[in-house]
C-alpha cells in the first residue's frame, strides 16, 4: 500500500481532538519509522505537537495502537 497520500488519523478522546501523523521512510513500507501526536489548534489548519514517538514498529497496527495510547495518556495528563 502506498503512503504518498497518507493523511493524519483523527482521534477524539474525552472531548479532545487529536491527530496521529506517521512518517514513512519509503512509500511502500509496512510500518512507519516515527509518529507525531498533534492537538487541534484554535487556528484552522494548524496543530500543536504534544508528543513524538520514535519507531520503527513491526507493523502499522502496532504503530497505530501505540500512537492512540500515547494520545490518550497525554489527554489524561492534562485533566485535573
Amino acid at each position: 500500500m502506498s503512503h504518498n497520500l497518507d493523511a493524519p488519523i483523527v482521534h477524539e478522546y474525552r472531548g479532545h481532538l487529536l491527530f496521529i501523523k506517521f512518517d514513512w521512510a519509503k512509500p511502500n513500507d509496512d510500518s512507519p519509522f516515527a509518529a507525531h501526536i498533534l492537538q487541534s489548534s484554535e487556528v484552522a489548519g494548524l496543530a500543536n505537537t504534544v508528543a513524538d514517538l520514535p519507531g520503527p514498529w513491526t507493523d502499522y497496527q502496532t504503530a497505530l495502537a501505540e500512537g492512540m495510547a500515547a494520545a490518550e495518556r497525554w489527554v489524561d495528563s492534562q485533566l485535573p
